[in-house]
């Protein structure tokens, strides 16, 4: 995933710095990556349904 890729070893050590490190990698989210999530919800949930619960493409 994107934001999995994005972020950087955790090296916060106060909560607010942890809120920094969350905040930049929400903000650095396209919104086209969100609309293709958005966009795909129902096939995501018919997956997950399917595997029950188990793991899938997504």
């Amino acid at each position: 995933m994107l934001l999995q890729l994005s972020l950087h070893p955790l090296s916060a050590r106060t909560y607010n710095q942890l809120r920094t490190i969350v905040a930049e990698a929400w903000e650095s989210i396209s919104p086209d990556h969100l609309d293709s999530i958005v966009n795909t919800i129902g096939e995501r949930c018919r997956d997950v349904i399917a595997a029950k619960g188990g793991h899938t493409k997504w």
